[in-house]
């Protein structure tokens, strides 16, 4: 339900401390836990196996207006989708987790809003899309963005006219200048999507530095 990225940059004082704790914990067996693993795993298998909460009035509403909100920033076509339904179940259930490890019977607001609180952050980090500055779904679950897509399909688009206006197959060099000038796509990111589409066959290469719709 939810991913999120660890980042594991170089950092002298946070790895000195990470190689002491993990050092100790081979010289030392007698470790200070905050809580006990023994109670700590007796605690989350009462909780699984007594706890089962429902899920309050508060607590939908709090979750239907947030998907809803979410949803009406997709108003047309050309907008990428922020959320579905997958999502909104994805809630429910970690909604009705966060009521669970309190041991609760039921699903408060509280719960509803942590829920939240945690998807936005995962959706932040996976899912925003630099070109729109919006969330999409797409990337949050592993495809290629609706921003990423247009742009594909301008390059598509980009050939066969090139390719038309030059005997049949587009120079690398037009396919840059066109792409820069009416699109703004830089040629680095162009070479990306070229070599892309080269790999997939959609495109080949009849001769060097062109290309041709295959």
């Amino acid at each position: 339900d939810l991913i999120f990225i660890i980042e594991d940059k170089p950092n002298a004082e946070r790895d000195h401390s990470l190689a002491g704790h993990i050092l100790k914990i081979h010289q030392d067996k007698n470790i200070n836990y905050e809580i006990e693993p023994e109670l700590m795993r007796k605690y989350i298998a009462y909780a699984r196996r007594n706890v089962e909460p429902v899920l309050s009035k508060e607590a939908a509403k709090v979750l239907q207006d947030f998907y809803v909100t979410m949803r009406s920033g997709a108003i047309d076509e050309e907008s990428p989708v922020p959320i579905t339904a997958r999502q909104l179940e994805a809630l429910v259930r970690l909604s009705e987790a966060s009521a669970k490890i309190r041991l609760s019977p039921e699903v408060t607001k509280e719960d509803a809003e942590r829920a939240i609180k945690l998807q936005e952050d995962c959706m932040k980090q996976v899912g925003y899309d630099p070109d729109t500055g919006k969330v999409d779904i797409d990337k949050v679950e592993g495809r290629t963005s609706k921003s990423e897509r247009d742009k594909i399909n301008i390059l598509i688009d980009e050939i066969k006219e090139i390719s038309e206006e030059y005997g049949g197959s587009a120079p690398k060099n037009v396919i840059y200048g066109n792409l820069a000038d009416k699109y703004n796509i830089s040629e680095n990111k162009a070479d990306e999507m070229l070599n892309m589409l080269n790999t997939k066959g959609v495109i080949y290469s009849p001769s060097a530095d062109h290309y041709k719709i295959a």
